[in-house]
């Protein structure tokens, strides 16, 4: 059976090359996180440089207030009384996407995201989002329909800015403003990137819980901390791979499938992570 063009990296009807896309949309990316945007015409700093760094700095001890009100932390972590989300989990860091393309390599994972057949099949997340480079990764690399969810809204607006001013079609990638912890996820959800590297524990264990009881068997699950994760059954290993990034060059990133409730109570009687 013929491959499709989006498969290819070829634009449909007439459409630009995803991966011309991907080129253009990351590399404007990196020069706005590294404050190397060429100011406007008329000298003006660049829009999207200003609303990065400043919306950023404002929004987020408002995400921590309202995150501890919430009480979205777990009982035995404290509850309700729970400082909620703590500065240590907006780290800002980057990750090299040459080295992500080995965390999508697995044949389950290649799977996944083939069973997601193009912009009208099934669905990847991104949870975490930021300005959505791993949404871009997966979205432009494989011709997936991905969404990546971002908890502060600054950071999705200026995601949705830079997705319409590079001309990345909506349906393909898209970008959300909510808590990974409350999100519905979509039912044609194939794969799930959790970029959880410098959230707090409970936060991490909350999502595994969520996403073993929400996801569905056979979606791939990546994920940078092993909280709540190695020891739910629901998650069967794949594979541990290491990614370069701006802190680590040997970055652990974690390769989970979900599996049956049968194959996970079978897992858990034998001990098998």
């Amino acid at each position: 059976r013929q491959t499709p063009p989006s498969r290819r990296g070829r634009g449909l009807r007439g459409e630009e090359l995803l991966s011309v896309q991907l080129h253009r949309v990351i590399s404007h990316l990196r020069l706005l996180e590294t404050s190397q945007l060429p100011p406007l015409p008329g000298g003006e700093a660049h829009p999207h440089a200003v609303a990065l760094w400043g919306d950023r700095a404002a929004e987020m001890p408002r995400a921590m207030l309202a995150s501890s009100a919430d009480g979205l932390a777990l009982p035995e972590d404290g509850g309700a009384d729970d400082p909620g989300y703590t500065l240590g989990a907006f780290a800002w860091g980057a990750v090299w996407l040459d080295s992500f393309a080995a965390a999508l390599a697995h044949r389950e994972t290649r799977a996944a995201l083939g069973r997601g057949g193009g912009r009208k099949g099934g669905t990847a997340v991104v949870l975490g989002a930021s300005l959505g480079y791993e949404a871009y990764a997966i979205g432009l690399s494989h011709g997936v329909r991905t969404v990546g969810v971002e908890l502060l809204c600054s950071l999705r607006d200026l995601a949705e800015q830079v997705r319409s001013d590079r001309r990345v079609a909506p349906d393909l990638v898209s970008f959300e403003c909510a808590d990974a912890l409350s999100w519905r996820l979509p039912k044609d959800t194939r794969l799930v990137y959790c970029d959880d590297t410098a959230w707090d524990a409970h936060a991490i264990q909350g999502l595994a819980k969520k996403l073993g009881d929400e996801l569905p068997a056979g979606v791939v699950v990546l994920h940078n901390q092993p909280h709540g994760f190695n020891a739910d059954p629901r998650f069967k290993l794949l594979q541990v791979v290491e990614v370069a990034t701006s802190w680590n060059t040997r970055h652990p990133l974690i390769v989970h499938m979900t599996q049956p409730a049968s194959s996970a109570a079978r897992a858990a009687l034998k001990g098998e992570l």
